[in-house]
């Protein structure tokens, strides 16, 4: 079975990303509840894990992606255009 949604936590919140169509549909329903970030307050993460779960998404643990510093300064220059 394909992996729908893969997430990763950081200090306080939960990110999660789609890794097929499904998850692709899911996580744009999400992103509408959470100005379009797909990020979530860490509380509430095994709340959502378990309503996607229980929805029949097969949702797993991911590593947290990591930017270079030139990602990181081309992503900073274009959000302060």
């Amino acid at each position: 079975m394909k992996t729908d949604l893969f997430y990763y936590t950081d200090s306080i919140f939960i990110n999660f990303l789609p890794s097929s169509n499904a998850g692709i549909d899911v996580w744009n329903e999400m992103a509408a509840q959470s100005d379009g970030t797909g990020k979530f307050p860490l509380v509430h993460a095994d709340e959502i894990i378990y309503q996607l779960q229980k929805a029949g998404f097969i949702v797993k643990r991911g590593k947290n992606p990591i930017m270079t510093p030139a990602q990181k300064d081309a992503l900073l220059a274009e959000l302060f255009k």
